[in-house]
């Protein structure tokens, strides 16, 4: 009986995933891009400089994903660099 139900359990899961599998790719450039230009209306007004150039911080958003280089040039770990804990 046990067999089952673990069977059958495993079964779901398995289905489960098969069926979310499409969410799990949710995430793509235009998503990435209306994020990046939406994101500048909430910097303060000291940062015009990024509402001006919008446009381009949208298109250019999803660069790091088509160009060649390593994964670590994608991100920025900012744990590394305390001068921007510091204000």
């Amino acid at each position: 009986m046990i067999n089952h139900i673990t069977r059958f359990l495993l079964l779901f899961l398995l289905a489960i995933t098969f069926l979310q599998q499409n969410k799990v790719y949710a995430w793509g450039w235009e998503t990435h891009r209306y994020i990046n230009k939406n994101a500048v209306d909430y910097l303060p007004s000291e940062m015009d400089f990024f509402q001006d150039h919008r446009d381009y911080l949208r298109e250019h958003s999803t660069d790091p994903d088509v160009d060649n280089f390593p994964g670590y040039y994608h991100y920025i770990d900012i744990d590394y660099y305390p001068e921007f804990f510091e204000g």
